[in-house]
């Protein structure tokens, strides 16, 4: 055998040993979510999904969840006085949805300007104004948990109202929330 092919079987072994015994992609999202709170774990989620990283993160009204493949699975729990929704308005389509996975849920208005606001079962104003929708179409709602709120958005002239709740097992994916024309009495 010449030093070349020598040395091409060498640096193959190490090839081998490294994918066998080195770190991992998956490593990498560990380290990543090593000592994150939850709105760094979301933020990361909704990041990881534009970039393509190709793993599944979802949000269960207790944690945030990432599937890491080979069986691993992080999960960073939400406090115990929040949780987050989800919310999807739309124009003409949404999808059916409980449970929002971050790798893969899309809603229609990504990017966009929208009002909205958010009220408590006494009427006080949780949240209130313009904001943009994130990449995915959705506005992330962080609010006190075991509660009732009225969700009304508006965009284009377009209205849209919804009852969320975040009591344990609530959906963290709301998308049946249709924008229609509002009577010409209301503002």
């Amino acid at each position: 055998m010449n030093r070349y092919a020598a040395a091409l079987l060498f640096a193959a072994g190490l090839g081998l040993a490294w994918w066998a015994f080195g770190p991992k992609p998956q490593d990498s999202f560990v380290s990543a979510l090593a000592g994150a709170g939850p709105e760094e774990a979301l933020a990361l989620a909704n990041a990881w999904k534009e970039e393509g990283a190709g793993l599944q993160s979802y949000l269960t009204s207790e944690a945030v969840v990432f599937h890491l493949g080979g069986g691993r699975e992080v999960r960073v729990p939400l406090p115990e006085d929040r949780m987050v929704v989800v919310v999807a308005p739309y124009v003409r389509f949404s999808h059916p949805c409980e449970v929002h996975f971050m790798s893969s849920c899309q809603g229609e208005l990504a990017g966009e300007r929208v009002w909205l606001r958010v009220e408590d079962a006494n009427g006080g104003v949780v949240r209130e104004g313009e904001v943009t929708l994130l990449p995915n179409g959705f506005v992330e709602l962080w609010l006190p948990r075991g509660q009732r709120f009225t969700f009304t958005a508006r965009y284009g002239g377009l209205e849209a109202r919804k009852t969320l709740t975040t009591f344990a097992g609530s959906p963290t994916c709301v998308t049946d929330v249709p924008l229609k024309e509002t009577p010409s009495d209301q503002s």
